[in-house]
């Protein structure tokens, strides 16, 4: 599992590095390094989102999944909340 969370991690700071990146820029698309910054955002969350699966699938027992898919959609209400 050691190899899987340092993934997880790795994958977790490049995507807090494009977020930055794009706070940074006002929220402008288009870096000066020439990427779309939404581009590598939803790279890196597609990352992120694999990395998370697989060591849920590979660590978790089913319990323990079922717990993380229900505290992950009531995370969900509480934003669409505080959107509202």
């Amino acid at each position: 599992m050691e190899w899987a969370l340092l993934k997880l991690n790795e994958e977790c700071g490049e995507l807090i590095q494009v977020i930055g990146k794009l706070i940074a820029m006002g929220g402008d698309y288009d870096h000066y390094d020439g990427s779309n910054l939404v581009v590598r955002m939803v790279e890196e969350m597609a990352d992120v989102y694999a990395a998370l699966t697989y060591v849920a699938n590979k660590n978790l027992s089913a319990d323990e999944q079922a717990e993380m898919h229900i505290r992950a959609w009531l995370k969900r209400l509480m934003y669409e909340e505080w959107n509202a």
